[in-house]
C-alpha cells in the first residue's frame, strides 16, 4: 500500500485542457493505446472504451480500469456530461473477474493533486476491513444517507489502512448504474473547478454499496482513495 498521500500537497494550477489531448504523452495514455491497438497488449483485457491492467506489476489485489478515451481524470467535464460511459458500473462488473472475494474489493479514484498518472483511471484493490466493519455499524445505526441530496451533509469518520481515520461524505446506494461523476458534480460539488480536489470510494456492503467522497478541504479529509485501497 502506498503512504504517499499527497494530502497536503499545494493546489496545482487548473489546466487548460482539463480533459487533455489525443496528443499528450504520458505512460498510462501511452499503454491504453498500445492495448487498443495490440489487443490486449499491456492490459489483461481491452474493449471499445476501456482496457484493465494491474495496478502493482504481478499483483492480485490490485487492478485498474482505464478509458481507451483521452480523458485527464476526475476534473474532465465529459465524464459526468449526459451520456457519458459508466465506468464505474464497469469496473464493479469486472470485480468478481479479478477477486477471489468480491466482498473485500473496492473501487476508488484520486483528486487531481493526488494522482500519478495524467489519464482517468479506477482503482479495482482490495479494501480496509476496519472501514467496511465501520461502515456496517453505521449502517444499523441508520447514519448513512440514501438520498444523494442528503450526502453532501453525511459526514462520518471511516478508519483505513494502519488504523488511520478520515472523514467521508458517505451514501449508500443498491447499484452503480447512475453515473457516480454526475452524482458527486450535481448534489455535493456543485463547480466544474472544484472536481479536482475530489476523491471517491466504493465499497461493498451486504446489500448493496457505500459510496464515500472526501478532499482536503473537508475536516479531517481526504484527497486520496489509498487509506480505504490497497492501490498503488
Amino acid at each position: 500500500m502506498s503512504t504517499d498521500n499527497q494530502e497536503n500537497a499545494p493546489s496545482a494550477e487548473p489546466f487548460g485542457d482539463d480533459c487533455g489531448s489525443q496528443t499528450d504523452g504520458g505512460h498510462l495514455w501511452d499503454e491504453i493505446q498500445v492495448c487498443v491497438q495490440k489487443q490486449p497488449g499491456p492490459c489483461l483485457e481491452v474493449e471499445s472504451r476501456w482496457g484493465v491492467m494491474r495496478g502493482r506489476k504481478g499483483s492480485t489485489t490490485d487492478f485498474q480500469l482505464v478509458p481507451t478515451e483521452r480523458l485527464r481524470g476526475i476534473e474532465c467535464p465529459k465524464i459526468w456530461a449526459s451520456g457519458a460511459t459508466n465506468y464505474w458500473s464497469a469496473a464493479q462488473g469486472r470485480i468478481p473477474h479479478y477477486f477471489s472475494h468480491p466482498a473485500a474489493a473496492g473501487l476508488g479514484i484520486n483528486s487531481k493533486q493526488a494522482r500519478r498518472e495524467e489519464q482517468l483511471h479506477i482503482h479495482m484493490s482490495q479494501c480496509a476491513p476496519q472501514a467496511l466493519r465501520d461502515l456496517e455499524e453505521y449502517e444499523k445505526q441508520q447514519k448513512i444517507a440514501t438520498d444523494p441530496t442528503k450526502w453532501k451533509n453525511t459526514v462520518l469518520p471511516v478508519t483505513g489502512y494502519a488504523s488511520e481515520t478520515r472523514n467521508y461524505r458517505v451514501m449508500k446506494s443498491g447499484n452503480l448504474s447512475d453515473n457516480l461523476f454526475y452524482t458527486l458534480r450535481h448534489y455535493v460539488v456543485g463547480d466544474d473547478s472544484k472536481m479536482q480536489y475530489q476523491t471517491m470510494i466504493v465499497l461493498p456492503a451486504k446489500y448493496g454499496l457505500y459510496i464515500l467522497n472526501s478532499e482536503s478541504a473537508l475536516p479531517s479529509g481526504t484527497n486520496t482513495c489509498n487509506h480505504l485501497l490497497d492501490c498503488a
